[in-house]
């Protein structure tokens, strides 16, 4: 708690929308740890549940899983049975499952998902966790159809989503369809050079080999540091070798 917040409270003129405030204001300034801190004493004080809410996504953004995932928890514990948290338990088993699928827990990520889809089951952040959830249980086919009802759901403005659904057809093999995601995301974002490589490699699994090179060249524009330069640049002489000896 920042000293100006904690003379304002010693004064006791702090309400409960003074801490939702500081708390903002904290996780504004990026302190998230503080912010949910701030949150939790908060929700203490005056017996709110939305602030335990609030708190496990300051925690989340801060990378905190454990705290994140206990105050997602204890959020629906005490939302459950209250008027009008429908949408706010919904939330917190998103988040639930953001967490969780960022830990390998797919399974269980997704029995969070599925229950939060059933309050709204046209968010599309939603239906995307349940999209990578699928994918990390090895569910591909089903993964592409949650990522599709993603992409709809947004009205197809999010690379990311575009993304997640290329990787489901890539293990699919479904080189086409990968290839056409993978272009979409990396025409809606010009400098991510992931969605550029994997649209070479599709290409390259449809040998269609000047296309492939192509956007291999792409990937190095678009990040001259990329991790994986090197092998990139093997990808293209190889290919160029190839064509070459037709």
């Amino acid at each position: 708690m920042k000293a100006r917040f904690a003379k304002f409270v010693e004064a006791g003129y702090a309400q409960s929308y003074d801490w939702a405030q500081e708390a903002w204001h904290l996780l504004d300034l990026k302190a998230y740890a503080d912010s949910g801190e701030t949150y939790l004493e908060a929700a203490s004080k005056f017996n709110n549940y939305t602030f335990v809410c609030e708190a496990a996504d300051s925690f989340y953004f801060g990378g905190d899983l454990d705290r994140a995932l206990s105050s997602a928890r204890d959020c629906i514990k005490q939302a459950e049975g209250k008027e009008k948290s429908a949408g706010t338990i919904a939330s917190a088993r998103a988040r639930i499952a953001d967490a969780l699928n960022q830990r390998g827990v797919y399974e269980e990520a997704l029995s969070q998902i599925t229950q939060a889809l059933v309050t709204e089951p046209n968010n599309a952040s939603f239906l995307d966790t349940k999209a990578r959830a699928l994918y990390g249980a090895g569910r591909y086919a089903e993964s592409a159809t949650a990522s599709k009802a993603a992409i709809q759901a947004s009205d197809g403005k999010y690379g990311w989503m575009h993304f997640q659904l290329g990787l489901a057809y890539f293990k699919l093999r479904d080189w086409e369809s990968a290839k056409d995601s993978f272009e979409r995301a990396a025409n809606l974002d010009p400098n991510d050079p992931e969605a550029a490589y994997n649209v070479a490699a599709s290409y390259q699994n449809m040998h269609s080999r000047r296309d492939a090179i192509a956007w291999y060249k792409q990937v190095i524009s678009r990040d001259a540091t990329y991790a994986q330069k090197n092998d990139v640049a093997g990808s293209i002489a190889d290919l160029e070798r190839q064509l070459q000896q037709q």
